[in-house]
């Protein structure tokens, strides 16, 4: 299974906000879970989705296994 990463600069763009605002939402655990490599932070595409969508990584999952 591939794992796609985003930077937080990435999202920024993807979500049209400050990557300030991104810090915030991986800090208030909003967007979850995270890689973090010493100082920088990876966030998966499924977390992502899962904040866009308001879904939990979990059920995401579920529905892709059904696919």
């Amino acid at each position: 299974m591939e794992l796609s990463l985003y930077t937080v600069k990435e999202v920024s763009n993807i979500l049209k906000c400050s990557p300030a605002k991104v810090y915030e939402l991986v800090r208030q655990a909003k967007i979850k879970p995270v890689t973090r490599v010493g100082k920088k932070i990876l966030i998966p595409v499924i977390s992502l989705n899962s904040f866009i969508l308001g879904k939990s990584v979990e059920e995401l999952l579920k529905l892709k296994s059904i696919d």
